[in-house]
This record gives structure tokens, C-alpha cells and sequence, in this order.
């Protein structure tokens, strides 16, 4: 594969991770701000990586066969969250979870180190993305300790969602 298929590979894979934020500012409502500028973000970067197609023969990434096989498995995986998604198959703290893995993964948190051969010019242009995925890590372990440590809703004993019986109303259990 070429250098200029691998970074198309790569824009890619941020445009696909843009989406299924999307699809989750969609899904989570009280955190859909977040999921919308994570999303905005990706798609960015997706275009900061189709913009160094043309800055190709300047770049060197070493190993681009092991990151090709990568790439792709990731890019799969992805595409099958955003599937899980939009079949509503997740809950915002799986997504979030998904989410810190993402950007803690070797293509958001160690782009510069893929591009560590290159020309500084080109590591300047990727600096921003580095820094918002930072960022973006930074955002999804706030919000997850948000959705951890909300208050769990009352359980409701042997009545139905609309009664007002709570769990310690509720009368003991009979003695046989």
C-alpha cells in the first residue's frame, strides 16, 4: 500500500469515528454537546489527513503493511458500533467506555509517533489533531464519571412504573 493510501485509509477512520459520535449526540441528549464537538473534531481531521495526500511523497511512515491490517480491523469495528448504535444497542456509558478506548487507541494517541519520520511541516499540521484527541480523552473521563456517579433511580417494588410505592414503603415480605 502507498503512503497516500494509508493517510486516505486514515482520514477514513477519523470521518468513521466522527459518525458514530454523531450517532451518539443523536442517541444521549444530555451529553449530545459533547458527542457533537467530538464528532465536528474527527470530521476535521479527516480532512487534515486528505490534505496531506498531496504532501505524500514527503511523508514517511514506517511499517505501513502492520498499519494497513490495523487500520482496517479498526475501521470494521467501528463501522459495527456505529450498526450497534443506531439499532440501539449501547448505552451512553458503553459508549463513552468505546469512546476512551478510541481515543486512547495508536491512531488518535500516537499519530505523531506514526508520523515521527516525516518532515516537521507535516507534524505541525498533525499537532492540532494530537492535541484534540488530548482533549477529547479529557472530555469522555469527565463525562463518564458524570454517568457513574448520578443518582441510580428508585427501585420500585412489585408495582408497576407509575406507582408511588418505593422500595422502603414497600411491605414486608409474608411468612410461610
Amino acid at each position: 500500500m502507498s503512503t497516500e493510501q494509508l493517510i486516505f485509509q486514515i482520514a477514513e477512520y477519523e470521518v468513521e469515528i466522527g459518525n458514530l459520535y454523531a450517532i451518539y449526540g443523536a442517541l444521549f441528549k444530555q451529553s449530545s454537546q459533547i458527542w457533537t464537538e467530538l464528532a465536528d473534531q474527527e470530521f476535521r481531521h479527516g480532512g487534515i489527513f486528505l490534505s496531506l495526500r498531496s504532501s505524500a511523497s514527503a511523508v514517511h511512515i514506517p511499517d505501513t503493511s502492520s498499519k494497513e491490517v490495523l487500520l482496517a480491523n479498526s475501521t470494521k469495528f467501528i463501522r459495527k458500533e456505529k450498526e450497534k448504535a443506531l439499532a440501539g444497542k449501547t448505552d451512553e456509558f458503553a459508549a463513552l467506555e468505546l469512546a476512551m478506548r478510541i481515543e486512547s487507541g495508536i491512531f488518535e494517541s500516537k499519530i505523531l509517533d506514526i508520523f515521527n519520520e516525516s518532515p516537521p511541516e507535516i507534524k505541525k499540521r498533525l499537532k492540532p489533531v494530537a492535541d484534540e484527541t488530548t482533549s477529547h480523552l479529557q472530555k469522555i473521563v469527565k463525562r463518564l464519571e458524570e454517568v457513574k456517579n448520578a443518582p441510580k433511580p428508585s427501585i420500585k417494588i412489585g408495582a408497576p412504573p407509575s406507582a408511588e410505592i418505593e422500595e422502603d414503603d414497600a411491605p414486608p415480605p409474608k411468612k410461610k
